[in-house]
């Protein structure tokens, strides 16, 4: 069995240019999440799926392997995008991958075996992160989403049954304005001077 992490790594973006390459505490984003899979150590593959051959050349400097894709306006899916990947890869049916978002600086390796470790409980479902709401309400935290290969070849939609594993609030925050990077820059700094 393989282990595989995903990056979707689009080089558009509507509301901030260049957002998965533009510089973050010292490091263009993507790195940061490419740091916590690598660190989590649960990975045998790390693929960047993009269109863009700036993101390309920084996934494979950071030892990731590349999947080009025709460029595309932010609407085709994470499940279909990691379908094609799996497909492209030979992944088997059973074989384990976890997409992970590349706008997704504060998550760390921890998250990763946290999301590993209820997927093993309950493979036959997606995992993902979400934050936890008043009332017992979730939101999708778009950070992470494991699943069984087969789940992402077959474009399997997400259901109200599929398993959510909380993070902290205090290192997430969706980055869609510059307003957002200034706030999570200083979440991370908070963090690091925690740690």
């Amino acid at each position: 069995m393989t282990r595989v992490a995903i990056f979707p790594a689009r080089g558009g973006s509507q509301r901030i240019p260049r957002k998965n390459v533009r510089a973050f505490a010292g490091r263009p984003m993507i790195e940061w999440p490419l740091i916590a899979a690598k660190d989590s150590q649960l990975f045998d593959t790390l693929i960047v799926s993009t269109d863009d051959a700036e993101i390309a050349t920084l996934a494979r400097w950071d030892g990731c392997e590349v999947h080009m894709r025709p460029a595309d306006d932010g609407s085709t899916g994470t499940n279909a995008i990691a379908g094609r990947v799996l497909k492209w890869l030979g992944a088997k049916p059973d074989d384990e991958a976890c997409v992970i978002y590349p706008c997704s600086p504060m998550l760390w390796a921890e998250d990763l075996v946290v999301g590993h470790e209820a997927f093993e409980r309950a493979r036959d479902r997606y995992t993902f992160s979400a934050l936890a709401g008043p009332s017992g309400t979730w939101t999708d935290a778009g950070c992470y989403y494991w699943a069984v290969a087969k789940r992402f070849m077959r474009n399997a939609p997400m259901t109200p049954h599929d398993q959510r594993v909380a993070v902290d609030r205090r290192s997430f925050i969706d980055i869609n304005t510059e307003e957002d990077i200034a706030k999570a820059e200083a979440m991370f700094a908070k963090l690091s001077t925690t740690a």
